[in-house]
């Protein structure tokens, strides 16, 4: 599936997410972040997926226990959300 991302634009929520994981857990969403924009080539691990709840809205894994969201829009990757598995849709 290849989603057209050029650029990742992260906002306030995601920023302050980020900064809460502790250094190995960031640097695993990093690695995840520079394999986005090549979304036809991601690992089968990294479960990219439509959020069906949410309107443009897709997930990525990180881990088994930790995924990020994001929205796509003109080549623009907004980073959502990065946390829990089932607490990052929580946001509004």
């Amino acid at each position: 599936m290849v989603l057209g991302i050029a650029r990742l634009t992260p906002l306030g929520r995601f920023r302050r997410a980020y900064r809460r994981l502790d250094r190995p857990l960031q640097e695993e969403v990093d690695r995840a972040l520079r394999e986005l924009p090549n979304s036809a080539a991601l690992p089968a691990g990294r479960n990219l997926k439509k959020v069906r709840s949410r309107k443009n809205t897709w997930e990525i894994g990180v881990n088994k226990g930790v995924r990020l969201t994001f929205e796509v829009e003109n080549g623009t990757c907004v980073l959502r959300n990065v946390g829990e598995h089932d607490k990052v849709l929580d946001d509004p």
